[in-house]
């Protein structure tokens, strides 16, 4: 070969960059479950991930049944539409019934996606099916804390088998050797176990797909193990470990009667060591943690193997409703970094009831600067039940969002609600920034959070010396007596709204502070 025709070094490492991914850039939701009509609710991702909080029986679980159901595989058209109708929400006037519909427009430009009574987007009735929306019901991941229980506690007494939860859920779009997904081989076979009379040709057909699921199964098993147990360290689980997923091979039971005809053997047993020690059900030994966070690896492992076998292009979609409730507020931190680590390139969806965790997971998400690949969005619920649930998006900061809040109080002339939410500003905002800037603050026992004025007499004490943000200390310690005061939110007539305006600005100075300076700009200092 001649010099001339060597490759250039950028020739040989240059791969082509992978296709986008279209991602979500709104939900709209109209008539359906807990949003009544004839106006839809609609909640804006711009392609971002979506954290959701919301008091119980605000509309969280009806988001998630609409993604559940857009994103729906295996269902013909009556099946969809049927669905559809069930979901109906009962308050809806006559006038306005029948227009219920869940519709998702992506990032692509594109025509949006709609589930209506006019059909569903995986039909190919009377149109094509939007590949879109096909290829993201198969690998989706849409989970609510049920999902976990059928790892576990569903199992009651008896041996753990998750042949149900491979086949359906996790290891369902797995491609085996036919080139033929998972699930649509179970599929066919349960299709066949309906049949009016079963032949020869039909038996040959069982046997030949049972073949071919049997060593799918077989093989995907095996594929998943390895992906299992770091995703279930990193949820902060060192102690157990998934050493075996282990399938039988079914069969057909040739039972001579249609109701008695079944697959014998729909077994995957999983093999748990605690310590190193193999242990018998562990659902019944195991703690609600471990289990929790067992399931999840589980559940996660099997859509990063599945990612591993699909179109590069396709849309990929995570929604998680409340599947954290089993664990306290230090072992679910870990699922963020998870997320962060293995799912960068999906769209995920958090709904959760839990305002502490809401808020925990903002602020995490902020000092790790994670939050600008979020958006965050409130549920509330109207007294009259015949109107929808109002979704409100919220600032990553929470001391961000009582100041928009204080904002909007001003604007309206309610001036003393206005300096409270500016009080409770100053005080998120002065916690924020002790945490982002690692700033010693004093502990007591029994453990209790600090006074606003202590905070900032440790961000002074942190300060002294340098002086980097001596001008907003300062600004905060003159607007004390309005911001700190009690008594500057019970009533009286001293506080006028030029004060309060004030001192929302102070704040919006010290949020701007962390980000102009970044966190090791000082030295760390001790009190």
């Amino acid at each position: 070969m001649s010099e001339e025709s060597q490759p250039t070094p950028a020739a040989v490492v240059e791969k082509p960059s992978p296709p986008k991914r279209p991602r979500i850039k709104t939900i709209e939701i109209c008539d359906f479950r807990a949003f009544p009509g004839p106006t839809p609710v609609n909640i804006e991702l711009g392609g971002k991930n979506l954290f959701v909080f919301g008091e119980n029986g605000v509309g969280k679980s009806t988001i998630f049944q609409a993604l559940d159901g857009i994103f729906a595989y295996g269902l013909i058209g009556d099946e969809l539409a049927q669905e559809l109708k069930n979901q109906e929400n009962r308050f809806t006037v006559g006038a306005e019934k029948d227009k219920t519909f869940v519709s998702i427009t992506y990032d692509d430009d594109k025509p949006k996606a709609t589930w209506s009574a006019e059909g569903h987007p995986t039909d190919t009735i009377p149109g094509p099916a939007d590949e879109r929306i096909v290829n993201a019901a198969w690998a989706k991941a849409i989970l609510d804390y049920r999902s976990l229980l059928k790892t576990n506690y569903d199992h009651g007494d008896d041996e753990v088998n998750l042949f149900d939860v491979c086949v359906k859920h996790l290891l369902r779009d797995y491609p085996t050797i036919s080139g033929e997904r998972l699930g649509e081989l179970w599929q066919r076979l349960q299709a066949k176990l309906r049949l009016g009379k079963i032949r020869t040709a039909h038996r040959d057909e069982i046997n030949d797909d049972s073949r071919k699921f049997n060593d799918g199964l077989d093989e995907a098993t095996k594929a998943i193990l390895p992906l299992i147990n770091p995703i279930l360290k990193d949820l902060g689980c060192n102690d157990i470990e998934l050493t075996a997923l282990v399938p039988k091979r079914i069969a057909y039971n040739n039972a001579p009667s249609k109701e008695d005809r079944a697959y014998k053997d729909c077994t995957v047993a999983p093999e748990i060591a605690f310590h190193g020690q193999l242990v018998g059900h562990p659902q019944l030994f195991l703690n609600e943690a471990r289990l929790s966070a067992l399931a999840l690896a589980i559940y996660f492992a099997g859509r990063k193997l599945a990612e591993k076998q699909t179109q590069n292009d396709m849309p990929r979609i995570m929604v998680l409703d409340d599947v954290l409730i089993g664990l306290d507020q230090a072992n679910r931190v870990p699922l963020l970094d998870v997320l962060a680590k293995y799912f960068r390139d999906w769209q995920v969806i958090i709904l959760t009831h839990d305002r502490v965790w809401f808020d925990i997971a903002r602020h995490y998400q902020r000092v790790g600067q994670a939050d600008k690949f979020w958006t965050y969005w409130q549920l509330h619920q109207p007294h009259d039940h015949h109107f929808a649930p109002i979704a409100t998006d919220v600032a990553s900061s929470i001391a961000a969002q009582a100041l928009d809040t204080a904002r909007k109080f001003l604007r309206d002339g309610h001036v003393h609600a206005a300096g409270n939410a500016a009080r409770l500003a100053t005080e998120f905002g002065l916690r924020e920034f002790c945490a982002t800037k690692d700033v010693p603050v004093p502990y007591v026992l029994p453990p209790k959070v600090p006074a606003a004025s202590e905070f900032l007499d440790c961000v002074e004490m942190f300060d002294k010396g340098a002086g980097h943000y001596k001008s907003v200390i300062d600004s905060i310690r003159m607007y004390t007596t309005i911001l700190l005061n009690p008594l500057s939110h019970g009533g009286t007539s001293e506080v006028t709204p030029s004060e309060v305006m004030g001192a929302i600005e102070v704040v919006d100075k010290l949020l701007f502070a962390l980000k102009v300076l970044p966190t090791n700009a000082m030295k760390r200092r001790k009190l």
